[in-house]
């Protein structure tokens, strides 16, 4: 009989060669593949990075920001951009020229005390045209915006609150006095050319082909046909439910800052035939508005300035809003920035919703998303 030590031996290598054997039959091990495993990772966050870019966008809008501003010294109440400059209508302080080149970081660059209270302004051809309410019209040279100059005046019937520029004309929403058509083709001489007297205060005005467009305060929208500025006639109206104080044309479309009751979109395809075909109540006081494509930008007082999508005409949506420390009075876009004169809060520079910063997601953050991507993967 084996002994113990014997019988363990044996076993031990029964053991050693089945242990062979098995190595011998199993195939070769292989290392795990990490790839697969990455790019499931890899799809996780970059579901979760767009779906964060989506929320963002959908609601991270309703709180946009400004780029800039410049506390200017008066209200500012009116606000006109053209090419590095926005001039401002400074209240009792006259004519702001600010340096715009920079957004970010808004500079004064010349300024014109003007006799009487600055409500608007508009510019053309190096002149900048000033509606100074019992002043009447100020035409004030600024090719050079180091040092605006005074060059005519025209001191109309009623008290000036907005003015636009077109094909040589000044016109001007004369309050109590409706319109004023002034010929500003020598601009150091303006000449009255025609007027039409409104029922109601004209407030604001805007111009497109052959018709005036003006904001009649409490009659709503009047519009004129001053295809022959000396003899403007009335095309049509319609009333809108609270003061009309300030319009924008888009199209076939008048856009109504209608104070308390929003904005208003009217048709106006027939000019002589206007109908309202939707509005939209901001929750405040509608001033002043701005169109720039899908968009239309409503001055709305203490409550900053509403966005508003207009894609559809018929069926406006809140694209978000800016919040503002003083009182907005107008609106204008001009490029990628929505520029606003914000009474004591002076001027106003934000992005637009064309140039994509104003929905508040920075352009670098989806490239550093990617990248972030590309790193894991």
């Amino acid at each position: 009989m084996d002994t113990p030590q014997g019988w363990r031996a044996d076993l031990l290598q029964q053991r050693r060669d089945i242990d062979s054997q098995d190595a011998e039959q199993s195939p070769t091990a292989t290392p795990i593949d990490p790839r697969p495993h990455l790019i499931f990772a890899t799809g996780i966050i970059l579901t979760l990075l767009l779906l964060w870019l989506a929320l963002d966008y959908t609601s991270g809008n309703d709180d946009l920001e400004w780029a800039g501003s410049y506390d200017t010294e008066g209200p500012a109440s009116g606000v006109e951009v053209g090419g590095d400059y926005a001039y401002v209508a400074d209240g009792a302080f006259g004519l702001k020229v600010i340096d715009v080149s920079s957004p970010n970081n808004p500079q004064i660059a010349g300024e014109y005390r003007t006799n009487d209270v600055a409500y608007d302004v508009a510019t053309a051809g190096g002149y900048a045209y000033v509606a100074c309410e019992d002043a009447g019209l100020v035409v004030i040279d600024v090719s050079n915006p180091t040092n605006p100059q005074e060059v005519g005046s025209y001191d109309t019937a009623g008290d000036a609150f907005g003015v636009e520029t077109a094909s040589g004309y000044a016109y001007v929403a004369d309050g109590p006095a409706g319109l004023a058509v002034i010929d500003v083709s020598n601009p150091a001489s303006p000449q009255l050319t025609g007027s039409y007297d409104t029922e109601g205060d004209a407030w604001g005005l805007a111009i497109a082909g052959d018709y005036a467009y003006i904001a009649e305060k409490d009659r709503g929208l009047l519009v004129i046909d001053v295809s022959d500025p000396a003899n403007p006639l009335k095309a049509g109206s319609y009333d809108t439910d609270d003061y009309a104080l300030g319009i924008a044309i888009a199209g076939s479309y008048a856009y109504v800052a209608n104070y308390r009751a929003g904005m208003v979109v009217i048709d106006i395809s027939d000019p002589t035939n206007p109908r309202e075909v939707s509005n939209y109540n901001i929750g405040g006081y509608a001033i002043s508005i701005a169109v720039s494509g899908d968009y239309a930008y409503v001055a709305n007082y203490r409550a900053g300035v509403a966005v508003i999508d207009i894609s559809d005409p018929k069926n406006p949506e809140s694209a978000g809003s800016y919040d503002n420390e003083g009182y907005a009075l107008d609106v204008t876009v001009a490029g990628d920035h929505v520029y606003v004169a914000d009474g004591t809060g002076g001027l106003l520079v934000g992005n637009s919703m064309s140039g994509g910063d104003g929905l508040g997601i920075p352009a670098p953050s989806l490239a550093a998303a990617v990248a972030a991507v590309a790193v894991i993967a």
